[in-house]
């Protein structure tokens, strides 16, 4: 919503159409292509970790 002088204006919302699912050989490029542009939350840095040290453990 936007405001003009006091003015509540509804706005359109935007549609957002579904990605297809990429095919396997794809993910990986999309992957690095999104870590290289949106920082990654504490939950998806501990999961890294946490499955480095498992595929470690496993070795």
């Amino acid at each position: 919503m936007a405001e003009d002088d006091g003015v509540v204006i509804d706005e359109p919302e935007e549609e957002v159409e579904d990605d297809p699912v990429p095919e396997p050989d794809e993910q990986p490029v999309r992957a690095r292509a999104r870590a290289a542009t949106v920082p990654a939350t504490a939950s998806e840095i501990l999961e890294v970790r946490i499955v480095r040290l498992l595929r470690a453990f496993m070795q």
